[in-house]
């Protein structure tokens, strides 16, 4: 696992393809977005785990990952005055 410090306003880019951007932290919280073609399906963790234990695993594909394309709102900036 790489592990990165970086602060708000700033980004990782992945394979030129992928940014994640660091939004906002408040307390113990980090806000996060990310932009990356369609064809990448983005689930949060815990979003995954829940649907993977609530589903059968399809046959055609052991780690159970849907191929179809995940529909994502737009990215939406938020300014933040301080």
């Amino acid at each position: 696992m790489l592990v990165l410090t970086r602060k708000v306003g700033e980004a990782i880019h992945i394979d030129n393809e992928i940014v994640v951007t660091v939004l906002d932290v408040k307390g113990g919280r980090v806000r996060i977005g990310i932009d990356a073609p369609q064809r990448y399906r983005i689930v949060r963790q815990e979003i995954e785990r829940s649907s993977l234990s609530m589903k059968p695993i399809p046959e055609n594909n052991s780690l159970g990952h849907s191929r179809t394309k995940a529909r994502r709102a737009p990215i939406r900036q938020e300014v933040n005055p301080c």
